[in-house]
């Protein structure tokens, strides 16, 4: 989880917790240990807060793009 969280961005690590793909990778890395099944990731918390730019921030606003579903 650590090599994930710290190999992206924000932006980047929500998109991969919208597909599913960091739970997949859970499933494999614990198989020797026990076989899990539909792991899914519920809750976040942010240890250290990034440093804020409100630059960046109206940039991602702009160009927003929503990657799930509507419901």
């Amino acid at each position: 989880m650590v090599n994930e969280a710290t190999s992206c961005d924000l932006k980047d690590l929500v998109c991969k917790f919208i597909a599913k793909s960091v739970g997949k990778e859970i499933e494999k890395a614990t198989t020797s240990i026990y076989p899990l099944q539909n792991v899914f990731i519920r809750k976040v918390k942010i240890l250290k807060a990034p440093k804020f730019d409100l630059g960046k921030l109206m940039e991602n606003a702009a160009t927003k793009k929503t990657s799930g579903k509507n419901i």
